[in-house]
């Protein structure tokens, strides 16, 4: 592969299998305007080294030797590729061969494997492990660094050190609402499809708890379809329609599916309580969050303007397969009685997962997430998944395109909501427009979206609301200074960073 270059003839990417450079090559890093290098090695006053700039170094996949780039997150370089940079700067700053490491005839893996068992390069790995757990309470909660400190473990030998950081990585982030504002959720989450669990939010969106008795005594006679899991169905999570039956009906016998007749555990699974039992909808406040909801701005009786939010009763077991929210809208989940175990795949995984596509845009996946298949041990091999335990009193939100599987660990409730805003705007338009060729209503709410005179401006001073005010858009505009628009947005994200830092 080759390398790029500026107009300064530098090579704008260090490649792992491009060191040691020769003897007469000294170490030329880019000033790309793109991306950063991040030097592990250079102290800065009143500053971590491992914030605000982002790695360069590329290796092959199949090499595993360095983590994904993303320019809009704190980034940190994991452990073969910082000892690459750390080698390269030993050959330029000493200028001599080092006998049996930069023999030309081996590949590079098999000088990293040298170079590993070097005193100087364990002595380097070490004052890196230093450094970075010096900063570990700045960065408590972002998954790359702990991937990265776990990487460093792993390569000194400390394997069940490296696991925990793993596991440390692999988990998704709470954050409680008392500490966790409008504008930092927009710019650190939303804005970068990164998941999260907001806690001590639930508490302030019912003054009444919503327990089984507290449902069935506002919406018991209300009918509702329930559905049931079909492991080879084609709809959406894999849920069909298996009957209608009262809410009361069904909470008081979900446990025992034989009292229904049916073998498989039935699930009332995202019913609109706004459509069904605004009874219900009218006790909600709206968490700031998720308050800017660009289709409470749409004409009512237009596509999705009273979808959400809708309840969930499940059983203990009862579960949705992996799916996706459709026209690539953001959701949440607000989780009031029970646990639920949740695992969320990325965007970038969506090829992975076999999915399918029959006879509608909203696709199952054919991939067994349970199976030993070469095939999809593989494929699953390259995904990089998040999971969780939801408990109650706990919020989720979930980016949109991200697919996701849903098990219930126990009797639960829960309402969830999809939305859009400047954070998936542009995402929906596209959904949309693909949609819109064979649905004549998605049509009509695409015209919405894009019309130069629909409003798309968002409050960074966003707070609660509660449901009628919410409701209300008309209202709302004419009260709130609406500062942060389609034009300012990736603006807006980088001083709210930068604020932060």
């Amino acid at each position: 592969m080759n390398e790029g270059t500026d107009g300064n003839n530098l090579p704008e990417v260090t490649f792992i299998s491009q060191w040691p450079p020769d003897n007469d090559e000294t170490e030329s890093l880019t000033k790309s305007h793109k991306r950063k290098i991040a030097d592990i090695d250079q102290e800065q006053p009143d500053n971590d080294p491992y914030e605000k700039r982002n790695v360069t170094t590329h290796a092959n996949s199949s090499q595993n030797s360095s983590c994904d780039v993303d320019d809009q997150e704190h980034n940190f370089l994991w452990a073969l590729p910082s000892i690459a940079r750390w080698w390269r700067k030993q050959v330029a700053k000493e200028k001599i061969i080092y006998k049996g490491v930069t023999d030309s005839a081996v590949v590079a893996n098999t000088k990293l494997k040298r170079i590993l068992k070097r005193s100087d390069c364990q002595l380097f790995i070490e004052e890196t492990i230093q450094k970075l757990q010096a900063v570990k309470q700045r960065y408590e909660l972002n998954a790359h660094y702990f991937s990265a400190l776990a990487s460093f473990f792993d390569t000194r030998g400390d394997y069940t050190e490296a696991l925990n950081l793993i596991e440390r990585s692999l988990q998704i982030e709470r954050r409680s609402a008392k500490d966790l504002s409008f504008k930092e959720f927009l710019s650190r989450y939303a804005l970068q499809a990164k998941p999260v669990i907001i806690t001590d939010a639930v508490c302030n969106m019912i003054s009444t708890p919503w327990t089984f008795e507290h449902i069935k005594n506002v919406a018991g006679d209300r009918k509702a379809a329930v559905k049931r899991l079909i492991p080879d169905s084609v709809e959406w999570a894999r849920l069909e329609i298996a009957r209608s039956m009262t809410v009361k009906e069904f909470v008081n016998n979900m446990d025992s599916p034989s009292n229904f007749n049916d073998e498989q555990l039935l699930y009332l699974f995202d019913w609109s309580l706004p459509l069904n039992c605004p009874e219900l909808a009218s006790e909600l406040t709206i968490p700031k969050y998720f308050a800017s909801d660009f289709l409470q701005r749409t004409p009512k009786g237009i596509l999705y303007h009273d979808s959400w939010p809708s309840l969930f009763i499940a059983p203990e077991g009862a579960r949705s397969e992996l799916h996706i929210d459709a026209f690539g809208s953001n959701f949440w989940m607000a989780l009031f009685q029970g646990r639920k175990r949740w695992l969320i795949f990325r965007r970038e995984d969506l090829p992975l997962l076999y999915p399918s596509y029959f006879n509608s845009l909203d696709g199952t996946f054919n991939i067994d997430l349970s199976s030993n298949d070469d095939n999809f041990l593989r494929a699953l091999s390259l995904c990089k998944p998040r999971e969780c335990i939801l408990q109650p009193g706990e919020l989720l939100f979930v980016p949109s395109g991200c697919p996701h599987r849903v098990e219930n660990l126990e009797r639960s409730i829960a309402i969830s909501a999809n939305f859009v805003d400047l954070s998936n705007y542009h995402r929906v338009v596209e959904e949309l427009e693909y949609s819109s060729m064979m649905d004549n209503e998605s049509k009509v709410l695409l015209s919405v979206l894009t019309d130069s005179k629909f409003s798309t401006r968002m409050n960074s001073q966003q707070d609660n609301l509660a449901w009628k005010d919410f409701k209300n858009w008309q209202s709302l505009k004419s009260n709130y200074d609406f500062d942060i628009t389609l034009d300012n947005i990736k603006n807006f994200n980088l001083s709210v960073n930068a604020t932060e830092s």
